[in-house]
């Protein structure tokens, strides 16, 4: 897991890997006021989700993880807290990778809270177990997500999580 302000991702870019580059400048340079809710094609294996939210108590959370798709996400309007952890093999409560690139999984004991105002990202790659939507203050929140396919980035296959 990454995270970051697009107010310095100019620094970020520098050590980050090319896909989530390209999501970041997009994120940046993207005047998302007039867009509505909905897909937004990118490139070939990258895809922004505009979305307009509820958010709700920590203790309603899912907890996620994708095997195909990096997400980037990123707050536009409102707040936005996100728990983080490791997926070590943390118990299943549901399969969702052929429908929809997600594993849900039973909240882990000790997660990490980040706390996302407008124009803050995170990044979550395929073992990171996140979940998002919590409520920080802002019952509602205006986020960006941009997945990136795990095939544009220079990994072998046995490296990324089954």
């Amino acid at each position: 897991m990454l995270c970051g302000s697009l107010r310095f991702r100019r620094m970020d870019e520098a050590v980050l890997p090319g896909p989530v580059v390209r999501a970041l400048a997009f994120l940046a340079t993207t005047d998302f006021s007039g867009l509505q809710p909905g897909r937004i094609e990118l490139e070939e294996g990258l895809y922004a989700i505009l979305a307009e939210e509820e958010t709700g108590p920590v203790s309603e959370g899912e907890w996620e993880a994708h095997r195909r798709y990096v997400d980037v996400q990123c707050v536009l309007e409102g707040e936005e807290s996100i728990g983080w952890a490791l997926d070590e093999e943390r118990p299943l409560r549901r399969n969702a990778l052929a429908e929809e690139d997600c594993l849900y999984f039973e909240p882990p004991e000790n997660p990490s809270w980040l706390h996302l105002s407008p124009g803050h990202y995170a990044v979550f790659f395929p073992r990171d177990l996140h979940c998002p939507l919590r409520h920080p203050g802002s019952p509602r929140v205006r986020k960006v997500v941009v997945k990136i396919d795990i095939a544009l980035f220079p990994l072998e296959a046995t490296d990324i999580p089954q």
